[in-house]
């Protein structure tokens, strides 16, 4: 399966639509639409913990790429809940483990870069989160 990334991001460049079920983000070009929006996350650690695996992001760009996405969906999308946690000086993302998420990590716990697809924010009856996708 091939998959796009986006190279240099303009948050200027991502549509939100919103349906009756979930908020549906596309990252528009000229020449296409891409689908969600597509990251390449450097610089990261990958703690497997025993329901979840933590992302940890140690990179300044690529933290600064994911709070300006998110930054515009919580200015964007009521009661938005953020997929970037912040503890102890650490940023980092959460998957939780499933069968999917076990397969795709499994090889890739010692690996520095991941590629992740925000794909849509799923509308809740009390909040609104993100789905992201493992690539």
């Amino acid at each position: 399966m091939v998959h796009l990334l986006i190279k240099h991001q303009d948050i200027s460049k991502v549509t939100i639509k919103e349906n009756y079920t979930t908020y549906r983000l596309s990252y528009i070009y000229p020449y296409t639409t891409i689908s969600g929006i597509p990251l390449h996350l450097e610089n990261i650690d990958i703690i497997d913990k025993l329901r979840i695996y933590k992302i940890i992001i140690n990179d300044k760009i690529t933290l600064q790429k994911i709070q300006e996405i998110d930054m515009l969906l919580s200015t964007q999308i009521p009661t938005y809940i953020s997929f970037l946690k912040y503890e102890n000086d650490i940023w980092y993302i959460v998957f939780k483990k499933n069968n999917t998420v076990i397969d795709k990590l499994k090889d890739k716990l010692e690996n520095t870069s991941l590629s992740i697809n925000i794909m849509f924010v799923k509308k809740g009856a009390s909040y609104n989160y993100p789905i992201v996708y493992l690539l």
